[in-house]
Protein backbone atom coordinates (compact mmCIF):
# COMPACT_ATOMS: atom_id res chain seq x y z
CA UNK A 1 0.00 0.00 0.00
CA UNK A 2 3.13 2.24 0.81
CA UNK A 3 4.63 1.64 -2.64
CA UNK A 4 1.40 2.24 -4.79
CA UNK A 5 1.28 5.61 -2.58
CA UNK A 6 4.76 6.75 -3.54
CA UNK A 7 4.25 5.79 -6.89
CA UNK A 8 0.92 7.63 -7.24
CA UNK A 9 2.66 10.96 -5.73
CA UNK A 10 5.33 10.56 -8.18
CA UNK A 11 2.82 10.42 -10.96
CA UNK A 12 1.16 13.29 -10.22
CA UNK A 13 4.34 15.13 -9.48
CA UNK A 14 5.40 14.41 -13.30
CA UNK A 15 2.44 15.45 -14.53
CA UNK A 16 2.63 19.06 -12.91
CA UNK A 17 6.24 19.64 -14.71
CA UNK A 18 5.08 18.69 -17.77
CA UNK A 19 2.03 20.69 -20.07
CA UNK A 20 -1.20 18.71 -21.14
CA UNK A 21 0.07 17.89 -24.90
CA UNK A 22 2.76 16.15 -24.47
CA UNK A 23 1.32 14.33 -21.05
CA UNK A 24 -1.69 12.87 -23.62
CA UNK A 25 0.95 11.24 -26.04
CA UNK A 26 3.66 9.99 -23.60
CA UNK A 27 4.00 6.32 -23.16
CA UNK A 28 3.95 6.97 -19.02
CA UNK A 29 0.38 7.13 -19.58
CA UNK A 30 -0.04 4.42 -21.57
CA UNK A 31 1.77 2.38 -18.77
CA UNK A 32 -0.33 4.68 -16.00
CA UNK A 33 -3.53 3.39 -17.69
CA UNK A 34 -2.63 -0.52 -18.15
CA UNK A 35 -1.75 -0.81 -14.23
CA UNK A 36 -4.92 1.49 -13.11
CA UNK A 37 -6.66 -0.91 -15.58
CA UNK A 38 -5.64 -3.80 -13.44
CA UNK A 39 -6.19 -1.99 -10.07
CA UNK A 40 -9.95 -2.27 -8.65
CA UNK A 41 -10.15 0.50 -6.95
CA UNK A 42 -9.04 3.06 -9.25
CA UNK A 43 -10.84 3.94 -12.54
CA UNK A 44 -12.21 7.62 -12.92
CA UNK A 45 -8.81 9.04 -14.35
CA UNK A 46 -8.28 5.94 -16.38
CA UNK A 47 -11.82 5.81 -18.38
CA UNK A 48 -11.15 9.82 -19.11
CA UNK A 49 -7.49 8.62 -20.61
CA UNK A 50 -8.31 6.33 -22.68
CA UNK A 51 -11.22 8.12 -24.54
CA UNK A 52 -8.80 11.23 -24.99
CA UNK A 53 -6.60 8.93 -26.87
CA UNK A 54 -8.92 7.01 -28.92
CA UNK A 55 -10.20 10.20 -30.13
CA UNK A 56 -6.98 11.43 -30.87
CA UNK A 57 -6.59 8.23 -33.16
CA UNK A 58 -10.04 8.76 -35.23
CA UNK A 59 -9.02 12.06 -35.70
CA UNK A 60 -5.39 11.39 -37.38
CA UNK A 61 -6.77 8.03 -39.31
CA UNK A 62 -6.64 8.44 -43.50
CA UNK A 63 -10.10 9.00 -45.27
CA UNK A 64 -11.81 5.76 -46.56
CA UNK A 65 -10.75 5.12 -50.27
CA UNK A 66 -13.21 5.82 -52.98
CA UNK A 67 -15.10 2.24 -54.03
CA UNK A 68 -13.86 0.39 -56.91
CA UNK A 69 -15.39 1.15 -60.32
CA UNK A 70 -17.71 -1.28 -61.85
CA UNK A 71 -14.91 -2.83 -64.37
CA UNK A 72 -15.36 -5.30 -66.61
CA UNK A 73 -13.09 -7.83 -65.87
CA UNK A 74 -12.28 -9.69 -69.00
CA UNK A 75 -11.53 -8.08 -72.37
CA UNK A 76 -13.30 -9.66 -74.97
CA UNK A 77 -11.48 -10.59 -77.52
CA UNK A 78 -13.07 -13.83 -79.14
CA UNK A 79 -16.27 -16.43 -78.44
CA UNK A 80 -14.29 -18.14 -75.90
CA UNK A 81 -13.84 -14.71 -73.68
CA UNK A 82 -17.01 -13.37 -74.89
CA UNK A 83 -18.33 -16.52 -72.17
CA UNK A 84 -16.06 -16.10 -69.70
CA UNK A 85 -17.20 -11.99 -69.74
CA UNK A 86 -20.88 -13.61 -69.94
CA UNK A 87 -20.40 -16.10 -67.36
CA UNK A 88 -19.43 -13.08 -64.82
CA UNK A 89 -22.27 -11.46 -65.25
CA UNK A 90 -23.19 -7.30 -65.26
CA UNK A 91 -22.41 -5.47 -67.82
CA UNK A 92 -20.65 -6.75 -71.17
CA UNK A 93 -19.02 -3.98 -73.22
CA UNK A 94 -18.60 -4.96 -76.91
CA UNK A 95 -19.12 -1.50 -78.09
CA UNK A 96 -16.83 -1.09 -81.71
CA UNK A 97 -16.21 -4.79 -81.42
CA UNK A 98 -16.93 -7.73 -83.66
CA UNK A 99 -16.72 -11.15 -82.26
CA UNK A 100 -16.87 -14.20 -84.71
CA UNK A 101 -19.43 -17.64 -83.39
CA UNK A 102 -17.85 -20.75 -84.05
CA UNK A 103 -20.15 -22.58 -81.83
CA UNK A 104 -23.47 -22.06 -80.69
CA UNK A 105 -23.53 -18.65 -77.58
CA UNK A 106 -25.29 -19.89 -74.83
CA UNK A 107 -26.07 -17.68 -72.53
CA UNK A 108 -26.96 -19.11 -68.78
CA UNK A 109 -26.96 -15.98 -66.63
CA UNK A 110 -28.47 -12.45 -65.66
CA UNK A 111 -26.23 -10.10 -68.12
CA UNK A 112 -26.17 -7.27 -69.85
CA UNK A 113 -24.58 -7.25 -73.51
CA UNK A 114 -24.21 -3.45 -74.79
CA UNK A 115 -22.98 -3.24 -78.84
CA UNK A 116 -21.00 -5.12 -81.40
CA UNK A 117 -21.79 -7.37 -83.89
CA UNK A 118 -22.20 -10.87 -83.60
CA UNK A 119 -21.21 -12.73 -87.09
CA UNK A 120 -21.71 -16.39 -87.33
CA UNK A 121 -19.91 -19.14 -89.08
CA UNK A 122 -20.54 -22.21 -90.93
CA UNK A 123 -19.23 -24.21 -87.85
CA UNK A 124 -23.16 -23.78 -86.26
CA UNK A 125 -25.39 -25.29 -87.72
CA UNK A 126 -28.15 -24.46 -85.41
CA UNK A 127 -29.39 -21.44 -83.97
CA UNK A 128 -26.31 -18.69 -83.13
CA UNK A 129 -27.55 -17.24 -80.11
CA UNK A 130 -29.56 -19.03 -77.44
CA UNK A 131 -30.95 -17.46 -73.79
CA UNK A 132 -31.77 -19.55 -71.79
CA UNK A 133 -34.38 -20.31 -69.36
CA UNK A 134 -35.35 -18.32 -66.19
CA UNK A 135 -32.70 -15.56 -66.80
CA UNK A 136 -32.83 -11.91 -67.09
CA UNK A 137 -31.24 -10.46 -70.02
CA UNK A 138 -31.00 -6.93 -71.98
CA UNK A 139 -29.40 -6.28 -75.57
CA UNK A 140 -28.59 -2.73 -75.88
CA UNK A 141 -27.67 -2.06 -79.38
CA UNK A 142 -26.24 -5.42 -80.28
CA UNK A 143 -26.19 -6.67 -83.94
CA UNK A 144 -26.26 -10.25 -85.24
CA UNK A 145 -25.32 -11.45 -88.25
CA UNK A 146 -26.02 -15.17 -89.37
CA UNK A 147 -24.08 -17.41 -92.08
CA UNK A 148 -25.61 -19.54 -94.38
CA UNK A 149 -25.32 -22.73 -92.06
CA UNK A 150 -27.15 -20.67 -89.41
CA UNK A 151 -30.65 -21.48 -88.63
CA UNK A 152 -32.54 -18.45 -85.81
CA UNK A 153 -30.26 -15.58 -84.63
CA UNK A 154 -31.52 -15.43 -81.61
CA UNK A 155 -33.62 -17.79 -79.34
CA UNK A 156 -35.03 -16.39 -76.30
CA UNK A 157 -35.95 -19.80 -74.48
CA UNK A 158 -38.08 -19.16 -71.33
CA UNK A 159 -36.05 -15.84 -70.81
CA UNK A 160 -36.88 -12.57 -69.19
CA UNK A 161 -35.62 -10.28 -72.38
CA UNK A 162 -35.58 -6.46 -72.96
CA UNK A 163 -34.11 -5.12 -76.33
CA UNK A 164 -33.42 -1.61 -76.52
CA UNK A 165 -32.38 -1.24 -80.29
CA UNK A 166 -31.61 -4.86 -82.03
CA UNK A 167 -30.23 -5.33 -85.49
CA UNK A 168 -30.45 -8.86 -87.32
CA UNK A 169 -29.46 -9.75 -90.47
CA UNK A 170 -30.58 -13.26 -91.59
CA UNK A 171 -30.79 -13.10 -95.32
CA UNK A 172 -28.00 -15.56 -96.02
CA UNK A 173 -29.20 -18.19 -93.12
CA UNK A 174 -30.32 -21.86 -94.12
CA UNK A 175 -33.70 -21.81 -91.98
CA UNK A 176 -35.34 -20.32 -88.91
CA UNK A 177 -35.92 -16.76 -88.71
CA UNK A 178 -34.33 -13.65 -86.90
CA UNK A 179 -35.97 -14.17 -83.74
CA UNK A 180 -37.66 -17.04 -81.74
CA UNK A 181 -39.45 -16.36 -78.29
CA UNK A 182 -40.75 -19.10 -77.09
CA UNK A 183 -41.56 -21.47 -74.26
CA UNK A 184 -43.20 -18.94 -71.69
CA UNK A 185 -40.65 -16.21 -72.35
CA UNK A 186 -41.22 -12.55 -71.81
CA UNK A 187 -39.51 -10.01 -74.29
CA UNK A 188 -39.97 -6.30 -74.33
CA UNK A 189 -38.91 -4.05 -77.43
CA UNK A 190 -37.72 -0.74 -77.61
CA UNK A 191 -35.72 1.63 -80.09
CA UNK A 192 -35.55 0.06 -83.70
CA UNK A 193 -35.58 -3.00 -84.02
CA UNK A 194 -33.87 -3.83 -87.86
CA UNK A 195 -34.63 -7.29 -89.43
CA UNK A 196 -33.67 -8.39 -92.95
CA UNK A 197 -34.86 -11.69 -94.50
CA UNK A 198 -33.49 -14.13 -96.79
CA UNK A 199 -35.44 -16.38 -99.17
CA UNK A 200 -35.14 -19.01 -96.08
CA UNK A 201 -36.30 -17.23 -93.61
CA UNK A 202 -39.59 -18.38 -92.53
CA UNK A 203 -40.47 -14.59 -90.90
CA UNK A 204 -39.49 -11.89 -88.92
CA UNK A 205 -40.22 -12.77 -85.17
CA UNK A 206 -42.26 -15.68 -83.93
CA UNK A 207 -43.59 -15.72 -80.82
CA UNK A 208 -44.77 -19.25 -79.44
CA UNK A 209 -46.70 -19.26 -76.38
CA UNK A 210 -44.75 -16.20 -74.84
CA UNK A 211 -45.35 -12.63 -74.57
CA UNK A 212 -43.55 -9.79 -76.85
CA UNK A 213 -44.53 -5.84 -76.45
CA UNK A 214 -43.00 -3.68 -79.40
CA UNK A 215 -45.16 -0.89 -77.63
CA UNK A 216 -41.84 1.24 -77.63
CA UNK A 217 -40.42 0.12 -80.63
CA UNK A 218 -40.16 0.67 -84.50
CA UNK A 219 -39.97 -2.62 -86.24
CA UNK A 220 -38.60 -2.35 -89.91
CA UNK A 221 -38.44 -5.57 -91.69
CA UNK A 222 -36.65 -5.75 -94.69
CA UNK A 223 -36.58 -8.19 -98.03
CA UNK A 224 -40.41 -10.01 -96.49
CA UNK A 225 -42.44 -11.81 -99.28
CA UNK A 226 -44.41 -14.52 -99.84
CA UNK A 227 -45.68 -15.54 -96.54
CA UNK A 228 -43.15 -13.96 -94.51
CA UNK A 229 -44.75 -11.89 -91.85
CA UNK A 230 -43.13 -9.22 -89.81
CA UNK A 231 -44.28 -11.31 -86.55
CA UNK A 232 -46.15 -14.06 -85.84
CA UNK A 233 -47.85 -15.83 -83.12
CA UNK A 234 -48.66 -19.66 -82.27
CA UNK A 235 -50.38 -21.00 -79.78
CA UNK A 236 -51.46 -17.53 -79.11
CA UNK A 237 -53.87 -19.19 -76.05
CA UNK A 238 -50.75 -19.25 -73.84
CA UNK A 239 -49.06 -15.70 -75.11
CA UNK A 240 -49.84 -12.64 -77.02
CA UNK A 241 -48.49 -9.64 -78.76
CA UNK A 242 -48.84 -6.19 -78.22
CA UNK A 243 -48.05 -2.72 -79.87
CA UNK A 244 -47.67 -4.54 -83.89
CA UNK A 245 -48.82 -1.83 -86.00
CA UNK A 246 -49.83 -4.10 -88.93
CA UNK A 247 -52.21 -6.21 -90.52
CA UNK A 248 -53.39 -9.15 -88.76
CA UNK A 249 -53.99 -12.30 -90.78
CA UNK A 250 -54.91 -15.45 -89.16
CA UNK A 251 -55.03 -18.93 -90.52
CA UNK A 252 -56.50 -21.68 -89.02
CA UNK A 253 -53.66 -24.24 -89.93
CA UNK A 254 -50.46 -22.76 -89.81
CA UNK A 255 -49.61 -22.33 -86.32
CA UNK A 256 -47.74 -25.87 -86.18
CA UNK A 257 -49.30 -29.08 -85.75
CA UNK A 258 -51.88 -27.46 -87.64
CA UNK A 259 -53.13 -24.71 -85.37
CA UNK A 260 -54.26 -21.57 -85.54
CA UNK A 261 -51.75 -18.61 -86.15
CA UNK A 262 -51.57 -14.78 -86.09
CA UNK A 263 -49.62 -13.07 -88.28
CA UNK A 264 -48.61 -8.94 -88.65
CA UNK A 265 -48.53 -8.83 -92.42
CA UNK A 266 -46.51 -5.74 -94.27
CA UNK A 267 -48.44 -3.43 -96.51
CA UNK A 268 -45.88 -4.12 -99.54
CA UNK A 269 -46.55 -8.03 -98.63
CA UNK A 270 -50.29 -8.17 -98.16
CA UNK A 271 -52.07 -9.53 -101.34
CA UNK A 272 -49.17 -11.59 -101.95
CA UNK A 273 -49.16 -13.32 -98.46
CA UNK A 274 -53.25 -13.88 -98.41
CA UNK A 275 -52.82 -15.71 -102.13
CA UNK A 276 -50.22 -17.55 -100.80
CA UNK A 277 -51.61 -18.89 -97.86
CA UNK A 278 -54.84 -19.53 -99.43
CA UNK A 279 -53.11 -21.90 -101.89
CA UNK A 280 -51.24 -23.76 -99.45
CA UNK A 281 -54.59 -24.60 -98.04
CA UNK A 282 -53.92 -22.77 -94.34
CA UNK A 283 -57.15 -21.91 -94.48
CA UNK A 284 -57.23 -17.83 -94.30
CA UNK A 285 -59.89 -17.09 -91.78
CA UNK A 286 -59.91 -12.95 -91.18
CA UNK A 287 -58.12 -10.15 -92.02
CA UNK A 288 -58.05 -6.91 -89.90
CA UNK A 289 -56.99 -3.58 -90.38
CA UNK A 290 -54.43 -1.91 -88.33
CA UNK A 291 -53.96 1.36 -90.19
CA UNK A 292 -55.47 2.00 -93.53
CA UNK A 293 -52.90 -0.06 -95.91
CA UNK A 294 -51.66 0.71 -99.90
CA UNK A 295 -51.45 -1.69 -101.83
CA UNK A 296 -48.33 -3.20 -104.43
CA UNK A 297 -50.78 -6.03 -105.81
CA UNK A 298 -54.90 -6.56 -106.24
CA UNK A 299 -56.06 -8.29 -103.03
CA UNK A 300 -57.76 -11.07 -104.26
CA UNK A 301 -60.13 -13.02 -101.52
CA UNK A 302 -60.25 -16.61 -102.34
CA UNK A 303 -61.69 -18.12 -99.93
CA UNK A 304 -64.17 -17.56 -96.92
CA UNK A 305 -63.05 -15.07 -94.55
CA UNK A 306 -63.60 -11.85 -92.64
CA UNK A 307 -62.17 -8.76 -93.72
CA UNK A 308 -62.47 -6.47 -90.45
CA UNK A 309 -61.76 -2.83 -91.26
CA UNK A 310 -61.75 -0.74 -87.89
CA UNK A 311 -62.58 1.78 -89.91
CA UNK A 312 -59.06 2.09 -92.18
CA UNK A 313 -59.06 1.40 -95.85
CA UNK A 314 -57.50 0.00 -98.64
CA UNK A 315 -55.94 2.03 -101.54
CA UNK A 316 -55.00 1.14 -104.33
CA UNK A 317 -51.51 2.24 -105.97
CA UNK A 318 -49.94 2.53 -109.63
CA UNK A 319 -48.24 -0.65 -109.45
CA UNK A 320 -52.04 -2.49 -109.35
CA UNK A 321 -52.12 -1.29 -113.03
CA UNK A 322 -55.64 -1.52 -114.62
CA UNK A 323 -57.11 -4.15 -112.16
CA UNK A 324 -59.98 -3.69 -109.60
CA UNK A 325 -58.15 -3.03 -105.96
CA UNK A 326 -59.91 -5.83 -104.15
CA UNK A 327 -61.91 -8.97 -105.60
CA UNK A 328 -63.79 -11.22 -103.94
CA UNK A 329 -63.95 -14.95 -106.43
CA UNK A 330 -65.14 -17.17 -102.89
CA UNK A 331 -68.32 -17.51 -101.78
CA UNK A 332 -68.33 -16.79 -97.55
CA UNK A 333 -66.65 -13.67 -97.61
CA UNK A 334 -67.69 -10.82 -95.29
CA UNK A 335 -66.41 -7.08 -95.22
CA UNK A 336 -67.28 -4.74 -92.68
CA UNK A 337 -66.53 -1.29 -91.59
CA UNK A 338 -63.86 -1.07 -94.36
CA UNK A 339 -62.80 1.56 -97.46
CA UNK A 340 -61.78 0.83 -100.59
CA UNK A 341 -60.69 3.53 -102.58
CA UNK A 342 -58.70 3.53 -106.24
CA UNK A 343 -55.90 5.34 -107.90
CA UNK A 344 -55.87 6.67 -110.94
CA UNK A 345 -54.35 3.62 -112.84
CA UNK A 346 -56.58 1.52 -110.95
CA UNK A 347 -60.56 0.39 -112.35
CA UNK A 348 -63.53 -0.88 -109.63
CA UNK A 349 -62.69 -0.51 -106.12
CA UNK A 350 -64.41 -4.21 -105.50
CA UNK A 351 -65.15 -7.01 -107.60
CA UNK A 352 -67.29 -9.65 -106.91
CA UNK A 353 -66.87 -12.11 -109.46
CA UNK A 354 -68.69 -15.44 -109.52
CA UNK A 355 -68.68 -15.75 -105.53
CA UNK A 356 -71.10 -14.64 -102.61
CA UNK A 357 -70.14 -11.49 -100.53
CA UNK A 358 -71.79 -9.86 -97.34
CA UNK A 359 -70.73 -5.90 -96.75
CA UNK A 360 -71.86 -3.99 -93.99
CA UNK A 361 -70.82 -0.13 -93.40
CA UNK A 362 -68.39 -0.21 -96.49
CA UNK A 363 -67.34 2.70 -98.23
CA UNK A 364 -66.44 2.58 -101.95
CA UNK A 365 -63.98 5.42 -103.40
CA UNK A 366 -63.60 5.67 -107.02
CA UNK A 367 -62.98 9.44 -107.52
CA UNK A 368 -59.86 8.71 -109.39
CA UNK A 369 -60.25 5.29 -111.94
CA UNK A 370 -59.20 4.80 -115.33
CA UNK A 371 -62.50 3.50 -115.93
CA UNK A 372 -64.68 1.64 -113.59
CA UNK A 373 -67.48 1.11 -111.08
CA UNK A 374 -67.53 2.06 -107.11
CA UNK A 375 -68.43 -2.33 -107.63
CA UNK A 376 -69.19 -4.99 -110.42
CA UNK A 377 -71.54 -7.95 -109.11
CA UNK A 378 -70.31 -10.34 -111.81
CA UNK A 379 -72.27 -13.76 -111.61
CA UNK A 380 -72.33 -13.48 -108.15
CA UNK A 381 -74.51 -12.32 -105.29
CA UNK A 382 -73.61 -9.26 -102.78
CA UNK A 383 -75.67 -9.09 -99.52
CA UNK A 384 -75.84 -5.10 -98.34
CA UNK A 385 -76.06 -4.20 -94.76
CA UNK A 386 -75.50 -0.80 -92.74
CA UNK A 387 -74.45 2.02 -94.78
CA UNK A 388 -72.57 1.55 -98.33
CA UNK A 389 -70.90 4.95 -99.49
CA UNK A 390 -70.01 5.51 -103.12
CA UNK A 391 -68.03 8.39 -104.73
CA UNK A 392 -67.66 8.62 -107.81
CA UNK A 393 -65.11 10.84 -110.32
CA UNK A 394 -64.70 11.79 -114.18
CA UNK A 395 -63.91 8.54 -115.34
CA UNK A 396 -66.23 6.77 -113.28
CA UNK A 397 -68.97 4.13 -114.88
CA UNK A 398 -71.39 4.46 -112.24
CA UNK A 399 -72.04 2.87 -108.20
CA UNK A 400 -72.92 -0.33 -108.81
CA UNK A 401 -72.83 -2.31 -112.24
CA UNK A 402 -74.69 -5.78 -111.98
CA UNK A 403 -73.53 -7.89 -115.14
CA UNK A 404 -75.06 -11.22 -115.98
CA UNK A 405 -72.38 -12.38 -118.51
CA UNK A 406 -70.90 -15.01 -116.55
CA UNK A 407 -73.92 -16.03 -114.20
CA UNK A 408 -76.40 -15.05 -112.43
CA UNK A 409 -76.56 -12.00 -110.33
CA UNK A 410 -77.98 -10.31 -107.54
CA UNK A 411 -77.46 -7.54 -104.91
CA UNK A 412 -79.96 -7.75 -101.78
CA UNK A 413 -80.25 -4.77 -99.71
CA UNK A 414 -81.31 -5.88 -96.03
CA UNK A 415 -83.79 -3.80 -93.87
CA UNK A 416 -82.15 -0.62 -92.36
CA UNK A 417 -79.49 -0.83 -95.12
CA UNK A 418 -78.95 2.81 -96.97
CA UNK A 419 -77.17 3.25 -100.11
CA UNK A 420 -75.22 7.35 -100.42
CA UNK A 421 -73.92 8.32 -103.73
CA UNK A 422 -71.65 11.75 -104.02
CA UNK A 423 -71.22 11.72 -107.41
CA UNK A 424 -68.79 13.80 -108.22
CA UNK A 425 -68.15 12.81 -112.84
CA UNK A 426 -70.61 15.72 -113.61
CA UNK A 427 -73.25 13.21 -115.60
CA UNK A 428 -75.53 12.03 -113.63
CA UNK A 429 -74.06 8.72 -113.02
CA UNK A 430 -76.64 5.79 -111.68
CA UNK A 431 -76.05 4.42 -108.02
CA UNK A 432 -77.10 0.91 -109.64
CA UNK A 433 -76.92 -0.36 -112.99
CA UNK A 434 -77.74 -3.42 -114.80
CA UNK A 435 -75.92 -5.44 -117.71
CA UNK A 436 -76.36 -8.23 -119.83
CA UNK A 437 -80.07 -9.52 -117.40
CA UNK A 438 -80.79 -11.25 -121.21
CA UNK A 439 -77.83 -13.66 -120.46
CA UNK A 440 -78.44 -14.66 -116.70
CA UNK A 441 -81.02 -13.50 -114.54
CA UNK A 442 -80.26 -10.05 -112.60
CA UNK A 443 -81.41 -9.64 -109.12
CA UNK A 444 -81.97 -6.78 -107.48
CA UNK A 445 -83.63 -7.29 -103.47
CA UNK A 446 -84.94 -4.90 -101.03
CA UNK A 447 -83.55 -1.89 -103.17
CA UNK A 448 -86.51 0.39 -101.49
CA UNK A 449 -84.85 -0.73 -97.66
CA UNK A 450 -81.46 1.07 -98.96
CA UNK A 451 -83.60 4.32 -100.72
CA UNK A 452 -83.10 3.46 -103.99
CA UNK A 453 -85.95 3.67 -106.89
CA UNK A 454 -85.83 2.56 -110.25
CA UNK A 455 -85.41 5.48 -113.32
CA UNK A 456 -86.81 4.86 -116.43
CA UNK A 457 -84.17 2.56 -117.70
CA UNK A 458 -84.82 -0.45 -114.96
CA UNK A 459 -82.00 1.04 -113.23
CA UNK A 460 -81.81 2.51 -109.93
CA UNK A 461 -80.67 6.15 -108.32
CA UNK A 462 -80.42 7.51 -105.21
CA UNK A 463 -83.95 8.46 -103.82
CA UNK A 464 -82.21 10.70 -100.83
CA UNK A 465 -79.29 12.17 -102.81
CA UNK A 466 -75.78 13.82 -101.77
CA UNK A 467 -74.94 17.10 -102.91
CA UNK A 468 -71.15 17.06 -103.99
CA UNK A 469 -69.11 18.49 -102.10
CA UNK A 470 -69.08 22.48 -103.12
CA UNK A 471 -72.30 21.92 -104.53
CA UNK A 472 -75.45 24.17 -103.14
CA UNK A 473 -77.86 23.92 -105.93
CA UNK A 474 -80.69 22.04 -104.91
CA UNK A 475 -80.70 18.36 -106.29
CA UNK A 476 -83.86 16.52 -107.54
CA UNK A 477 -84.04 12.27 -107.25
CA UNK A 478 -86.16 11.93 -109.94
CA UNK A 479 -83.18 13.15 -112.58
CA UNK A 480 -80.75 11.22 -110.51
CA UNK A 481 -78.27 13.78 -109.05
CA UNK A 482 -78.16 16.01 -112.30
CA UNK A 483 -80.71 18.78 -113.28
CA UNK A 484 -79.59 18.63 -117.02
CA UNK A 485 -80.11 14.77 -117.34
CA UNK A 486 -82.96 13.16 -118.65
CA UNK A 487 -84.67 10.39 -116.86
CA UNK A 488 -83.89 8.18 -119.43
CA UNK A 489 -80.02 8.73 -118.66
CA UNK A 490 -76.77 7.64 -120.63
CA UNK A 491 -75.71 4.42 -119.80
CA UNK A 492 -71.95 4.35 -117.66
CA UNK A 493 -68.85 5.08 -119.23
CA UNK A 494 -70.06 6.36 -122.77
CA UNK A 495 -69.09 10.03 -124.25
CA UNK A 496 -70.74 12.43 -125.91
CA UNK A 497 -69.98 11.34 -129.04
CA UNK A 498 -70.88 7.84 -128.64
CA UNK A 499 -74.43 9.61 -127.46
CA UNK A 500 -74.93 11.62 -130.32
CA UNK A 501 -74.30 8.48 -132.68
CA UNK A 502 -76.28 6.38 -130.63
CA UNK A 503 -79.54 8.61 -130.85
CA UNK A 504 -79.14 8.90 -134.36
CA UNK A 505 -78.66 5.22 -134.43
CA UNK A 506 -81.85 4.49 -132.07
CA UNK A 507 -84.58 3.68 -134.96
CA UNK A 508 -82.02 1.22 -136.28
CA UNK A 509 -82.12 -1.08 -133.15
CA UNK A 510 -78.21 -0.62 -133.39
CA UNK A 511 -78.22 1.48 -130.24
CA UNK A 512 -78.95 -1.24 -127.55
CA UNK A 513 -76.12 -3.43 -129.25
CA UNK A 514 -73.61 -1.10 -128.94
CA UNK A 515 -74.12 0.07 -125.89
CA UNK A 516 -74.09 -3.39 -124.06
CA UNK A 517 -70.56 -3.98 -126.36
CA UNK A 518 -68.95 -0.83 -124.98
CA UNK A 519 -69.68 -1.71 -121.48
CA UNK A 520 -68.32 -5.27 -121.62
CA UNK A 521 -64.96 -3.66 -123.08
CA UNK A 522 -64.62 -1.19 -120.49
CA UNK A 523 -65.91 -3.15 -117.50
CA UNK A 524 -63.19 -6.46 -117.39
Amino acid sequence: MRKKLLAAIMSAAMVACVSPVIALAEPVADAATEETTNDTEGTDVTDETVVSEEALTVTDAAPAAEPAADVQAVEVTDQTSLEEAIANGGTVDLTGKTIQLTNELRVNNDVVITGGTLVGTDSVTGNLVTLNEGINVTLNGVTINTAASNKSALHAWGTNLTVNGLTINHANAASGAPMIVNNSASAVFSGTIDLTLGANSWYGINVDSATADFSGATLNVNGASGTQSAVCIDNAAAGAVTGVNLTEVVTATDGGSNAQQIAYVLDGNLPQFVEQKTTAGADVQSITLKKDVSLSAPLNLNEAMTVNGNGFSFTGTSTIGANNVVTVTADGVSLSNVTIKTDAANKSALHIYMSSATLTDVTLDNTNTAGGAGMIVNGGTADVNGNLNITLGANSWGGINVDGRNGASAVNFAAGSKVTLQDNSGKGLEALYIENANLNPVTIQGAENAGLVKDVDGNYIVKEVTVPAGDSTPVNSNNNNNNNKSDASPKTGDSSALLIALTALAASGVAATVVVRKRNEMSR
